[in-house]
């Protein structure tokens, strides 16, 4: 059974750990990293899905209401008095009572904050839910193609004709290293069920980045390597005239979907459903979901294939080191370091 490389997500990279850059497919003793990575892509939709909701116009509009009413309730003694905005900012300093008057107030502020919480954590519990549950309900399955748990107890190298058969599931996945330290994922699974004579699908079932490495351009690159994989997938299981690559994202997540929509994806199917794996929603949560514009909208890539796809493989494979099998080490200068990672002292 291979030695699982630990990764904790909430602490700085090792600064002692020798400055590379790698990628690496998936491994037995990446498997829980592997994990650790998908599971953190939907705590972090999580996080922005809150503050997409936060400064929604309907909520600013909320603060914007109720903040100047609760206070002027509070304070109209003193406004009715003041000649001018000045005159009444005089109160906080003269009057005891006008500063007790606006302490008074913050419960009710606060009950006004508590509500659009509450609402934030309800709308949002969904992905945190994904996160939590990826072993127990079988997401993690959904995600790889296969089980994870039986891949992560293979021996760091296969020594049975089972163990080879096993270790070929790792080529979907693709995984950059920062300092010995996985950092990025993505995951591409043939669908064959959806999958027709003439048309093969092939979808990204997960892509992550770890938070502070986010600003570099890790998703472009592995989205490369996404189309890339399912040219080869196309390959060895079919013979249909096209192929198509889907991909699932959020209307909040604007940043990645501008990836995508940047690689020619196009948005083909738009759910209220945030779930991907399973049916949880509510009429209610769906009515709320609508009401803020919040969904799952699905892309697409359409590749139109010929006899000469072979050759435009062994092409991008030439002209992109990323895309090539053998692994790719480069300084650590050529990177540079995110906030929050801490750098190796000279």
């Amino acid at each position: 059974m291979a030695i699982q490389k630990v990764v904790d997500l909430n602490k700085p990279l090792d600064a002692d750990a020798k400055a590379t850059l790698e990628k690496s497919s998936l491994k037995p003793e990446l498997a829980q990293a592997a994990l650790a990575l998908h599971g953190d892509r939907y705590r972090q939709l999580q996080s922005r899905l809150n503050r997409f909701l936060f400064w929604h116009p309907v909520f600013i509009i909320v603060f914007s209401i109720a903040i100047p009413t609760v206070l002027t309730y509070k304070l109209w003694d003193y406004i009715s008095i003041s000649d001018s905005p000045v005159e009444l900012l005089s109160f906080l300093i003269k009057s005891n009572d006008f500063r007790f008057q606006i302490l008074a107030s913050l419960p009710l502020l606060a009950a006004v904050m508590g509500f659009v919480g509450i609402t934030c954590f309800w709308v949002s519990e969904e992905l945190r839910y994904i996160s939590d549950k990826m072993i127990q309900e079988g997401f993690a399955g959904e995600i790889f193609g296969f089980n994870i748990k039986t891949f992560s107890e293979l021996p760091s190298e296969p020594t049975t004709t089972q163990d080879v058969k096993l270790y070929e599931n790792g080529v979907n996945t693709q995984i950059i290293l920062y300092r010995d330290s996985p950092i990025a994922i993505c995951t591409v699974t043939p669908d064959l069920v959806n999958s027709t004579v003439e048309n093969f699908i092939v979808k990204i079932s997960g892509l992550h980045i770890r938070k502070v490495f986010a600003k570099v351009d890790f998703d472009d690159l592995l989205i490369d390597w996404s189309i890339f994989r399912a040219r080869e997938i196309y390959q060895d299981y079919v013979k249909s005239k096209n192929l198509k690559i889907v991909v699932d994202s959020y209307s909040f997540d604007k940043k990645f979907e501008s990836t995508l929509l940047a690689k020619n994806f196009v948005i083909v199917d738009e759910s209220l459903e945030l779930n991907p794996y399973k049916e949880v929603s509510t009429k209610i949560q769906k009515l709320i979901h609508s009401f803020f514009g919040v969904s799952r909208r699905t892309l697409e890539l359409d590749i139109i294939t010929t006899n000469e796809d072979a050759a435009l493989l062994e092409k991008a494979v030439k002209e992109s080191s990323f895309l090539r099998h053998e692994s790719i080490t480069s300084s650590a200068t050529e990177v540079s370091t995110p906030k929050g990672v801490r750098k190796r002292k000279s």
